[in-house]
């Protein structure tokens, strides 16, 4: 096992480190059809895992075991492409949309088709749950400039987003409901309040030249006050949610970035490109942690199960890997293998403390190292 040492005034604490992600994947999903903006989803429970197509045939949607790559059940209604994919928060609802012009409902758990949305609508390429599971929200390319909003329960369409541009590739909504954001072919995003009847608005409450090229791709941070956006400019782009300052624009891609996600601890964030390869990012200091290689074409979808322990890759290669994920240590903010003033102060804010005191004796010792120590035994 590696190790990291704390050191404070000839005081040594050693605690093990924690890896990252494990440099092969532990499994190899082959037979999917994976195309750009189409997601590998993992159920809320971790025991399955939602792909658009497979077998050579495009149109049908595939759950599969994540522990073993066995293939769950097939489900076909769609008459063309699958084109993206999205979850209900309780897993027990699938929405996917398709170059048929339909946005398809099914209970996940009978394998049944529930309703279908259909409308004066071009394809749709991005669809996004509201957390109650109420709210599906969609986006067209093409001539179509509208975000959809739909009612799940009656299956109507309940208002509808002006964008005054093509081709919303992404979109999500924040983890608390309170807003939802997309992302264009333009370059722009926009975030929407969605609190109340916010369906009758049509004006954005932020709008935001974020790149140069295509968004592909965008998530919220687990808390909710970061937005991740991945472009074909071959960047990825951090936000604040609340008053749309970038925080980092972080560089390494050779290639557009089709997608990204954020670890459920919160430290990490993943991204896939056209170069081929996986970069993983501290996201609380921008810094590059490692590349993962094993696709053989673009990386077009990144997935968290729900208990951290994996993400799942999808590819134009025709392949999901299945990839083994650590939580680094959360107190280690830096990721140099060290707990130190740097990272006591974020601890220190963390928890309410506006100073690394953290036993508020008024000196920063030893005893804080240990109160850290201790933090860290608990996490």
């Amino acid at each position: 096992m590696k190790y990291f040492i704390v050191t404070f005034i000839s005081i040594s604490i050693i605690f093990p480190l924690n890896g990252f992600a494990a440099e092969t994947p532990r499994l190899v999903i082959q037979g999917v059809t994976i195309s750009v903006g189409s997601k590998a989803v993992f159920s809320p429970d971790g025991t399955f895992l939602v792909s658009g197509g497979g077998s050579g045939n495009e149109n049908t949607i595939q759950l599969w075991n994540p522990h073993t790559g066995e293939r769950i059940a097939t489900l076909e209604g769609h008459t063309d492409r699958i084109t993206t994919l999205a979850l209900s928060s309780d897993g027990t609802t699938l929405a996917s949309a398709s170059w048929d012009r339909t946005i398809r409902l099914w209970h996940l758990h009978r394998y049944e088709l529930k309703a279908t949305f259909q409308g004066r609508f071009r394809e749709t390429l991005s669809v996004a749950f509201s957390p109650d599971g109420k709210t599906l929200a969609s986006g067209s390319g093409w001539e179509d400039t509208h975000i959809r909003l739909w009612d799940t329960a009656i299956a109507q369409q309940i208002g509808r987003l002006e964008t005054y541009t093509r081709w919303t590739n992404a979109l999500a909504f924040s983890p608390d409901g309170t807003l939802l954001a997309s992302g264009s072919r333009d370059g722009t995003i926009r975030l929407w309040d969605a609190r109340g009847a916010f369906m009758l608005t049509d004006r954005p409450r932020l709008t935001l030249t974020a790149h140069t090229d295509s968004v592909q791709d965008i998530a919220f941070s687990p808390d909710g006050r970061i937005l991740a956006s991945a472009s074909l400019d071959g960047m990825l782009r951090l936000s604040d949610v609340s008053t749309g300052e970038v925080l980092a624009l972080l560089a390494g891609h050779t290639g557009g970035v089709y997608a990204v996600a954020f670890s459920p601890d919160g430290m990490t964030i993943v991204s896939g490109s056209r170069d081929e390869t996986i970069r993983l990012w501290n996201l609380y200091t921008g810094t590059h942690r490692s590349t993962l290689y094993g696709h053989t074409a673009s990386v077009t979808s990144l997935a968290f199960s729900p208990d951290g322990t994996t993400f799942a890759s999808g590819s134009l290669d025709n392949t999901i890997l299945l990839w083994d994920y650590t939580s680094p240590n959360r107190y280690d903010v830096t990721g140099d293998g060290s707990v130190n003033i740097q990272d006591l102060t974020f601890v220190a804010s963390r928890i309410g403390q506006p100073s690394p005191d953290l036993n508020g004796d008024g000196i920063v010792n030893i005893l804080d190292m240990m109160l850290i120590a201790n933090q860290i035994g608990e996490s």
